[in-house]
């Protein structure tokens, strides 16, 4: 049976940037910070097309994509590529736990791929959550987390 990696993941999904400490089982806590950015809709040629034009290997932090469900036209875009290349914004029009999951896929591709990691994951998180949308903790509990996320 193939070993299941286990991840710890926090944020806080600011509008100014999204914070996250992450511990991998095993290891020392670690903080990641993306750009607060998100770009929803953007279609999954134009994602490909510009990885294509790219030269070099991307940074994940900042190149994060994602297609949801793996067999969507469209992808979500999240930090500073959102920003850049798709006028992505901070969504301060959405609840913060509306736009929180792809931040939270994001960081964990992000992690995946500084880490070199494999196989299986299992990974627990929680989030910062304004007063406000306290009352909306089981919509974000309940999200269903199935997708292909990408980050070069």
């Amino acid at each position: 049976m193939p070993k299941t990696t286990k991840i710890v993941l926090a944020a806080d999904p600011g509008s100014s940037i999204s914070k996250f400490i992450y511990k991998i089982e095993g290891k020392s806590p670690i903080a990641l910070a993306m750009s607060p950015e998100v770009a929803m809709g953007v279609s999954v040629e134009s994602v490909e097309a510009m990885k294509k034009l790219s030269i070099g290997g991307g940074n994940p932090a900042t190149d994060a994509w994602l297609q949801i469900p793996s067999d969507s036209a469209e992808a979500v875009i999240v930090g500073h590529l959102a920003r850049t290349q798709y006028q992505g914004n901070a969504r301060l029009d959405l609840l913060k736990y509306e736009v929180i999951i792809p931040k939270f896929l994001a960081a964990i591709g992000v992690i995946v791929q500084q880490h070199n990691l494999s196989g299986r994951l299992s990974v627990s998180f929680s989030c910062l959550l304004p007063f406000g949308e306290y009352a909306n903790k089981d919509d974000l509990k309940s999200h269903p987390f199935s997708g292909r996320g990408e980050c070069p």
